[in-house]
């Protein structure tokens, strides 16, 4: 989230305006100078993608609003708090943790709509 909310990183990765979902607006500019930044293992494109695959960021499908962009119920601008609650999936078995696909609980869930919705 952090990487995000960077001024000197919008031109390469950046929210969307309603802070639901983001772009990868540069690849290249995102392996080249944001990611040795802030990831201390291999600044490729693909192990950042896994990562993102793996905390249950998904990328927008082509028939759906914000096409191509990424997103996840708990991952949104101005709330930290909220990627508290989203689940690692488990590598080694190929699933999710319990709760995990968007990251949230049901509970979580609604507070995360309540919140939208204001």
């Amino acid at each position: 989230m952090e990487v995000l909310s960077r001024p000197d990183s919008t031109h390469a990765i950046a929210w969307l305006p309603h802070g639901r979902a983001f772009v990868i607006l540069d690849p290249d500019a995102l392996v080249l100078n944001v990611l040795p930044r802030h990831l201390s293992s291999s600044g490729s494109l693909q192990s950042f993608m896994k990562r993102l695959y793996t905390w249950g960021i998904r990328k927008i499908k082509s028939n759906e609003p914000d096409a191509g962009a990424y997103c996840n119920d708990l991952f949104v601008r101005d709330t930290p708090d909220m990627c508290h609650a989203m689940k690692r999936r488990d590598e080694k078995r190929g699933r999710r943790e319990e709760g995990a696909g968007t990251g949230a609980q049901p509970a979580e869930k609604k507070k995360v709509e309540a919140r939208l919705a204001k």
